[in-house]
């Protein structure tokens, strides 16, 4: 190692010893790339670099790669506010449990509060929202070389271990900067860690510790939900990549319904398990069939669900709860979850499996009467003649993507649309969405991340005004070589809030909450050189999704929907299939 001075010589430890920890995507912002964290990365022969112009679309982009893989990206940025355009991702990061680890380029301490340009207090900048921060001292000779070694591998350490999330190493660097300058040896400076240079493995290893329960807590578990008689399966967003089996052959074993949130990946690649229930956020608008139908105990699996009227029966009778995921965060707001296992989902199931847990719900045998009429009232109603409403476009992506092909939704009305689609496949689908704050912003960017983590073709959905937040990221979109679909529903503004009781308040609710913006993206796809399409029937958005797909190249797809008439279609539905119910319940 002979680089031309200390800044370099830490630089290239700090970044080598990153890609020993198996971290090796290292996404760079403007105005970081005099930095010399940037010219290691660029240098190190087993990195790969991604530049993009916005730090905010860059870390949304280091999210969805760890979402894919499970392993963080490494995101370096110069110093000041280009810090503060990661905090969205860092705080969605954090509420998700996905790693992440932020090289954030700082002044030295002593021109902290001078006023030095491009300076300000970095120590500590994201707060609660990480799992550790470590301010860096300015590179010198008088520290040892092992320091820095320790210090990288506690952060991948720490950003990767339950609960996984972002972590900050803040790294003050003095000038200069300049590459060019003399070369310096720094044999001797460096002789300590002259074992470590010749290795390939982190100079210090740590073992991640495996999350699980003694018998007892786990035996109560059982004795609870064997004796239930009316018992369900809630199966939420959940970490890891293990196989999604387990959780379907436990609740085939414990004869109990799975409502499966689009999120969990159990509606895709199964084997079409009876026990797998899609169709619950339009049966449970059924007030009859609430009646009959009352839990007396819900195993919890994952992250909270994305549908309203699941979480309103759960609210409503107050069933006791058994928790089950493998972080310590309370993840209750309804305040009812009655014993908390911390435990990944997938080993909660296999366990159950191993003891021959069996039992036998009530509720399976009704809540499989009503999924199946259902699906032929949905059947009924939705057509290859049907317009381009929201739901029948939501319902003809899911089913006609291709397999191994990734689906990523944004957040507000295509999530809900895409849960409420009520469709299982045997096809393996892969999908994304951020759901840890549940904001729009970032979309596209971490599909593009989400893309790249996993190198399969990945369909977006996601409304114009979500779209309108990250039209920097279609950058993204048009640099990578990985297919991007990109469905945009528009419908001129929130849809959302047109289901709430805020759209009554007639004097303010268009300008305020609809927030229509009177634009389209044909012209946006010109900008970034992609192609663009605009469907005017179901028909012809089948064939442009299928024609997308099954290419190379990008493309925009445009949907125009009408928000009132969006609202009206959606009651349509949801009336039509609590009357099939209805009528079932006295058959």
């Amino acid at each position: 190692m002979n680089p031309p001075n200390i800044n370099y010589v830490w630089s290239e430890i700090l970044i080598e010893e990153l890609v020993r920890n198996g971290v090796c995507r290292f996404i760079i912002s403007p105005g970081s790339r005099n930095s010399p964290l940037v010219i290691a990365a660029a240098k190190n022969p087993k990195s790969q670099t991604i530049i993009h112009t916005d730090e905010r679309g860059a870390a949304f982009y280091a999210l969805g790669y760890a979402k894919a893989i499970g392993k963080p990206a490494v995101l370096i940025a110069t110093s000041g506010t280009a810090n503060a355009n990661y905090y969205p991702a860092v705080i969605e990061a954090s509420r998700a449990s996905v790693p992440m680890i932020l090289l954030t380029s700082d002044r030295p301490v002593e021109l902290r509060d001078t006023d030095a340009p491009q300076t300000m207090n970095q120590v500590n900048l994201y707060g609660q929202f990480v799992r550790w921060s470590f301010d860096l001292p300015a590179p010198s000779t008088e520290i040892e070389p092992q320091f820095v070694l320790t210090t990288v591998d506690q952060a991948v350490y720490r950003s990767i271990r339950s609960p996984s999330g972002p972590v900050q190493l803040n790294c003050q660097f003095r000038e200069p900067l300049d590459p060019r300058a003399t070369w310096n040896d720094f044999s001797i400076y460096l002789q300590p860690i002259k074992n470590w240079e010749t290795a390939e493995k982190p100079f210090t290893e740590y073992c991640i510790p495996i999350l699980g329960m003694e018998d007892k807590t786990i035996n109560e578990s059982i004795a609870r939900i064997t004796n239930s008689q009316k018992s369900l399966i809630i199966a939420g967003p959940m970490h890891g990549f293990t196989n999604n089996e387990n959780i379907t052959k436990a609740a085939e074993m414990l004869g109990m319904p799975l409502m499966a949130d689009v999120s969990s990946g159990l509606r895709f690649g199964g084997k079409g398990s009876a026990n797998v229930m899609v169709h619950y956020d339009s049966v449970l608008r059924t007030p009859e069939f609430i009646e009959q139908n009352k839990p007396d105990l819900v195993l919890q699996l994952g992250g909270l669900p994305v549908s309203k009227p699941l979480s309103t029966y759960l609210e409503q009778f107050k069933p006791e709860t058994i928790y089950v995921n493998d972080s310590p965060f309370r993840q209750d707001p309804f305040h009812q979850v009655s014993h908390r296992i911390e435990m990944n989902p997938h080993d909660f199931c296999k366990t159950l499996i191993e003891k021959g847990v069996t039992a036998s719900s009530q509720l399976l045998q009704s809540f499989g009467k009503a999924e199946q009429v259902a699906e032929a009232t949905l059947n009924e109603i939705f057509s290859e003649e049907n317009t381009l409403s929201e739901l029948v476009v939501a319902r003809m992506i899911v089913k006609n993507l291709p397999e191994n092909h990734n689906l990523f939704a944004a957040n507000s009305m295509p999530i809900r649309d895409l849960d409420a689609s009520g469709l299982k496949r045997d096809a393996k689908l892969n999908f994304g969405v951020n759901r840890g704050v549940n904001g729009i912003d970032g979309t596209i960017a971490t599909a593009v991340g989400f893309a790249a983590g996993n190198g399969r073709p990945t369909t977006v959905v996601l409304g114009d005004l979500a779209m309108l937040h990250d039209l920097n990221s279609l950058l993204l979109v048009r640099n990578t070589e990985i297919q991007m679909t990109i469905v945009v529903i528009n419908n001129n503004g929130g849809g959302i809030f047109s289901f709430l009781p805020i759209v009554q308040s007639t004097e303010t609710f268009e300008e305020f909450f609809a927030t229509p913006n009177d634009i389209t993206f044909e012209h946006t796809a010109a900008q970034f050189d992609l192609n663009y399409c605009k469907p005017t029937s179901i028909i012809e958005c089948k064939e442009m999704l299928l024609q997308a797909t099954s290419g190379e190249e990008s493309v925009i797809i445009e949907i125009q929907t009408d928000r009132q008439e969006n609202v009206r279609q959606h009651q349509s539905v949801w009336d039509q299939i609590s009357s099939a119910i209805r009528t079932s319940l006295h058959d």
